[in-house]
């Protein structure tokens, strides 16, 4: 689905897929319509995004599905991944500066 964000002084057209959409949707408690009132919903919750975020200059479509899903995750996943995220850092910087070489 397409959404609209305002960031960094610009209207941004970004896209969100319809299954994420939909997750965002039901986790703000409203319906599941693809056209109807759950997109409101979806777009509202998008907006404030940029109000209360610094939102990226490039990839914004990516940034936001990223915030999505920390929105949508449950509780305990999110906890294990902070408690894991150092050592995937670690290893994903690893990779990375062996591939420089």
């Amino acid at each position: 689905m397409r959404y609209y964000i305002r960031a960094n002084g610009r209207l941004s057209s970004i896209t969100v897929s319809d299954t994420l959409s939909q997750y965002l949707v039901l986790s703000q408690g409203g319906e599941s319509d693809r056209y109807g009132r759950g997109k409101k919903y979806a777009q509202e919750w998008i907006s404030g995004l940029a109000e209360r975020f610094e939102v990226p200059t490039r990839d914004v479509s990516q940034w936001v599905q990223a915030r999505i899903v920390d929105h949508i995750v449950r509780t305990e996943l999110a906890e294990q991944l902070l408690k894991l995220r150092p050592t995937i850092d670690a290893k994903i910087e690893s990779y990375a500066s062996k591939r420089r070489l």
